[in-house]
């Protein structure tokens, strides 16, 4: 797999740095059409948040996915580098308990998971056993998917029924081997 994200015209991004990967939302794009005339925030498609930044992207998940860039789904709509994983943990009462003492705030109860990657942690509603199933099968782009075996079948059924009905060639035709 790669290790550096392609994105803005020629930008090279490790993947080390990437903690998460989103789909911009709607109020993104609006908030980035408010900075200034200057900004086309219709070109952007792509939230990277990284250790202590953020920025945005023209590339789609599945173009960053098509540069060879193991992907794993932790939401809908959100996406880590396979390689940047180093833990996934189930958040506990416990730990919910420890960040409003911490922070002040309180911790949604939606949120099952805790993925510690390279560029920091991040929160997911998905359990740690369906994170971990992911990391087995990453995120493949809408292009690059396999066919579904209903389709191949199709397919092949397609290929098959061409065969036999292919028009004789006028060349020459090799004789039968003989049958003892």
């Amino acid at each position: 797999m790669k290790d550096f994200i392609t994105v803005n015209d020629g930008e090279f991004l490790h993947i080390s740095a990437v903690k998460r990967l989103r789909h911009i939302t709607d109020e993104e794009r609006e908030s980035l059409a408010k900075l200034g005339k200057n900004v086309n925030a219709d070109r952007f498609n792509t939230r990277i948040d990284e250790s202590n930044s953020k920025s945005y992207a023209p590339e789609t998940i599945d173009e960053i996915a098509a540069q060879g860039v193991a992907l794993i789904q932790i939401d809908e709509g959100a996406f880590v580098p396979r390689d940047n994983i180093g833990r996934v943990k189930l958040i506990t009462d416990k730990d919910r308990a420890a960040f409003q003492d911490r922070t002040g705030r309180t911790m949604s109860n939606e949120f099952r998971s805790r993925i510690e990657t390279k560029a920091g942690m991040v929160l997911s509603r998905a359990e740690p056993a369906t994170i971990m199933q992911r990391m087995g099968q990453p995120y493949q782009a809408r292009d690059m998917q396999t066919p579904e075996p209903q389709d191949m079948a199709q397919a092949r059924d397609a290929v098959m029924s061409k065969a036999k009905t292919k028009p004789r060639s006028n060349g020459r035709q090799r004789s039968p081997e003989p049958q003892n």
